[in-house]
């Protein structure tokens, strides 16, 4: 989908198939341009002959649908000529252009081409912003941005000395060359200085229809996993908002789809039952039943988040109402003036915190505060850092500034266990393109070093915040949201490590088709506090089709040892009543110092592995049936 294209060049002859002009409404889509002409031979330009280029994707074939005029200007948002790619089979379809907004009807459109087969690349853009555009910004298109020649993303102080940049940011997936790229001119030559994601973009949707030719059975899904898979890492490993997954790698690329690997897990759940100071070793097996070398690697390191959304995760609302201190602002775009006092070490990024500060705009932090109020990608050194982002967004809390709109208080409540900071039916900033919203959600850090965020109450403008963690310096975090409406009521994110008791081995290896390695996980009790804990090993795989499976692990120590108790008899005397209530509420707000382990056992009174409010609830309704 471009200007058109010139059929008569040599390096399309044989190639092309009916397409469309719905700039002219007519049946023939030549180019008055030379933009569509140019993409054109990057993608599919005909190899091993005696002129000119080689195209990435030169066995393929052509379809020209043209929506741009002679003025490069595109003429129509595109819906009609992607419906038209679509029915008439087009499995890859390239889009070198962007700009304007979202629109309703556009995604659709791309909705509707995925759901029937077809790959959608377009570019990111030449702007240097950190945003792409559209149409590369919407979940079924694969955004692609531009390489210098010195293999970074294209900006005006890359090595080539261009004075443009190519997009970047969250939507962004991959980087293909763009610059000063030979291919073939609308008058039937050559040029070479194609500059831009305009020329980054034919390059991926060629490799694209590379893979194609080899596993035309691929979904759109598949052909993008294939791609993350083989990309070449630039910024780090894994994707980074600068460069998305990487540089496509062609020849990974098509080799990976020719002999794939494919992992199996059989164990649904990893269970350990043991007593305090035990060791005990499980095992997962993992199967490769592909026929390509399956490899995998775990980080013991990593922050893995699930939600209630998931089967991991359960909501959960602690109601700190009646005990919870409030946190008194001089400005909505400031942290308190005074520092919270942590009743533990948190451990975050390596390393231990005992005091934290709240920002107004719906984030903890262990550092300076930062008054930037516009939310941000992670993980970035221009956002806060470290800190941890529950809803970062530009909120507007009761504050002693006495900024217009304001409403909502933040409390907070700690104890040796946990910090509970409640920001309480807060307002959104109402300002040019924001709109009203009222927030009413929790983070909560625990001593072991899980974070949970709990969402009771969101009403209003919920795409404009971002959610997630960052560590010291800005260079490693966790991005589970950004300016999409991800979060809603009654919804809990819980963040986490694996726990130091836990170790894994081995970290890495290669399994060989159609055989299965063992997994160990082991777990040693000794000083660990009896009670339920919640793990998940994630493992990063070359397998397309499922590159991060996670393995989730349960570890009850010291539950086999309660066998004199009964659930919610906290108080031992044969008999559940209010007494025991007290108890349990008491242990729940954080008023008993070192309840005895067995009394937290059965204060769980719904085995839930969490002691909290839904355990009361339970009990009081067995109580008056009573």
């Amino acid at each position: 989908m471009d200007t058109g294209i010139n059929p008569n060049h040599i390096e399309f002859a044989g190639k092309m198939v009916d397409g469309w002009d719905f700039v002219n409404d007519d049946d023939d889509p030549n180019d008055d341009n030379g933009h569509g002409t140019a993409c054109a031979g990057i993608a599919a330009a005909i190899g091993n002959n005696v002129d000119g280029i080689a195209g990435v994707a030169w066995g393929s074939q052509i379809m020209s649908v043209k929506v741009g005029n002679s003025e490069g200007l595109i003429e129509t948002n595109g819906v009609n000529a992607i419906l038209f790619a679509t029915d008439n089979g087009a499995r890859i379809i390239s889009m070198s252009f962007g700009g304007g907004a979202y629109n309703q009807f556009s995604e659709d459109a791309i909705n509707y081409a995925t759901d029937n087969g077809s790959v959608l690349f377009a570019a990111a853009g030449n702007d240097d912003w950190g945003e792409v555009s559209y149409p590369s910004r919407y979940e079924n298109c694969i955004s692609v941005g531009a390489l210098s020649p010195c293999n970074e993303r294209k900006n005006p102080e890359s090595c080539d000395g261009e004075p443009w940049g190519s997009n970047y940011g969250v939507e962004l997936n991959f980087m293909a060359p763009g610059v000063l790229i030979s291919t073939t001119a609308m008058d039937g030559g050559y040029i070479d200085y194609m500059n831009g994601t305009s020329a980054a973009c034919p390059h991926a949707a060629g490799i694209g229809a590379l893979i194609l030719s080899v596993a035309p059975e691929l979904s759109p899904a598949q052909v993008r996993s294939v791609m993350e898979a083989t990309s070449d890492d630039l910024y780090g490993p894994g994707f980074d908002v600068e460069t998305g997954f990487g540089r496509l790698n062609a020849f990974q690329a098509v080799s990976h789809s020719m002999l794939f690997p494919q992992i199996e897990i059989p164990a649904d759940l990893v269970e350990f039952e043991m007593d305090p100071g035990e060791t005990v070793s499980e095992t997962a097996l993992i199967f490769n039943t592909g026929d390509g070398d399956l490899t995998f690697s775990i980080d013991p390191d990593k922050y893995i988040w699930t939600d209630s959304d998931s089967a991991f995760t359960e909501y959960e609302w602690i109601d700190i109402e009646d005990i919870g201190t409030e946190v008194n602002f001089t400005h909505n775009d400031q942290a308190a003036p005074e520092a919270i006092q942590l009743d533990f070490d948190f451990p975050f990024y390596g390393f231990e915190y005992s005091e934290c500060i709240v920002n107004a705009n719906g984030w903890v932090g262990f550092g300076d505060d930062n008054t930037e109020w516009l939310n941000m990608v992670l993980p970035s050194e221009n956002a806060p850092m470290p800190a941890v982002f529950g809803f970062w967004d530009d909120l507007n809390p009761n504050n002693s500034g006495n900024s217009n709109l304001m409403g909502g208080d933040v409390y907070y409540h700690g104890n040796e266990n946990r910090l509970v900071v409640w920001f309480d039916h807060v307002e959104h900033w109402v300002g040019p393109n924001q709109n009203n919203g009222t927030y009413d959600f929790q983070m909560v850090l625990y001593n072991d070093g899980v974070i949970r965020f709990n969402y009771r109450s969101m009403v209003g403008q919920l795409s404009l915040a971002t959610i997630g963690i960052q560590n010291e310096v800005g260079d490693e975090g966790v991005l589970i949201n950004f300016n999409s409406e991800f979060v809603h009521d009654e919804m809990s994110i819980l963040l986490q490590t694996k726990h130091d008791f836990l170790t894994v081995s081995p970290l890495e290896a290669t399994i060989p088709p159609m055989e299965t390695l063992e997994l160990t996980l082991t777990v040693n009790s000794a000083g660990v506090t009896p009670g339920i804990y919640q793990d998940w090993i994630e493992l990063t795989t070359n397998d397309y089709s499922n590159l991060h499976p996670v393995i989730p692990i349960i570890t009850a120590i010291g539950t086999l040892n309660c066998g004199d108790w009964n659930p919610g008899d906290v108080n031992q005397d044969d008999v559940l009543n209010v007494l025991d209530i007290i108890v349990i509420v008491n242990i729940v707000i954080g008023n008993t110092e070192d309840p005895e382990p067995c009394q937290v056992w059965a204060s769980d009174y719904n085995a839930d592995g969490e002691l909290n409010v839904l355990d009361l609830i339970s009990l009081v309704s067995v109580i008056l049936e009573q």
